[in-house]
């Protein structure tokens, strides 16, 4: 594509050039602060800030980015179970740090392994094999350190996998 300021580029142009030629981390440091311009039936359309995968994972994205739209994203694509993990384990963090009683909090962390961590499960995360048996034989209540490399892990597959896709099919779709 020749170089056209991007205000004057049409906007199929624009998402389709995005698309196929931003990988999921060029995208990420290129949308967390930027704004994207692009005229569409001779109106100028400007989309404030492209939100990072942090903001939408903390809620702080408005729409279409936030994260119910973000899970449902995931629910089409067959690959929610990540989200949903890194969810459970930040609401486990919330109650151990805020002191939750322990049986409560023990409680919370059985249905997480039972439900995202055992092999087999109803929503197996893919994990790895070390960070899987550290989950598998932490000591209850399990203290939030023990949790770190999971919840970097899902991250990291949520931002390469997931977030590119998802600000695209959201450009694509109402913009």
């Amino acid at each position: 594509m020749p170089d056209i300021p991007v205000a004057t580029r049409p906007k199929e142009k624009l998402l389709r050039m995005n698309r196929f030629s931003l990988d999921s981390q060029q995208f990420s440091k290129r949308t967390a602060n930027s704004c994207m311009l692009f005229q569409d039936d001779s109106r100028l359309l400007m989309l404030k800030t492209i939100p990072s995968l942090d903001a939408i994972l903390a809620g702080e994205a408005q729409e279409p980015f936030s994260l119910s739209r973000f899970r449902k994203h995931l629910i089409h694509y067959h690959c929610s179970e990540t989200l949903d993990f890194l969810l459970a384990l930040n609401r486990y963090v919330r109650a151990y740090k805020d002191g939750r009683n322990i049986p409560e909090i023990n409680a919370m962390w059985s249905n997480i392994i039972a439900k995202f961590v055992v092999a087999d499960s109803l929503k197996e995360v893919n994990l790895s094999f070390e960070i899987r048996e550290k989950l598998l034989i932490a000591e209850k209540p399990v203290s939030p350190e023990v949790l770190r490399d999971a919840i970097h892990l899902c991250q990291e597959m949520l931002q390469e996998n997931s977030h590119a896709t998802f600000i695209q099919d959201q450009l694509h779709v109402h913009f």
